[in-house]
C-alpha cells in the first residue's frame, strides 16, 4: 500500500513541527512537501522514513496516494 507523506506523519502521530525539525527544514517547507510543490531530498526522506516507522518505498508522491 503506497501512502501520502502527510498520511505517514499522521499516523505516526508527529507534527508538522516535529517533523521538520527532524529533516532540519522549517514547516513551511514540510508543509510544501506534503502537498506536493516541491519534493525532499533522499537524505530527508530517511529521516522521516525513520521517524514515522514506515519503510520509504511505501511513500507516494502521486495525487493517488491516500491521505
Amino acid at each position: 500500500m503506497q501512502i501520502s507523506l502527510k498520511a505517514a506523519r499522521i499516523n505516526a502521530g508527529k507534527s508538522v513541527g516535529e517533523s521538520a525539525r527532524i529533516a532540519g527544514v522549517t514547516e513551511r517547507t514540510l508543509n510544501k512537501w506534503e502537498k506536493g510543490e516541491t519534493y525532499p531530498r533522499i537524505d530527508d526522506l530517511f529521516k522521516l522514513c525513520a521517524f514515522y516507522g514506515v519503510p520509504l518505498d511505501a511513500l507516494s508522491f502521486s495525487e493517488k496516494s491516500s491521505v
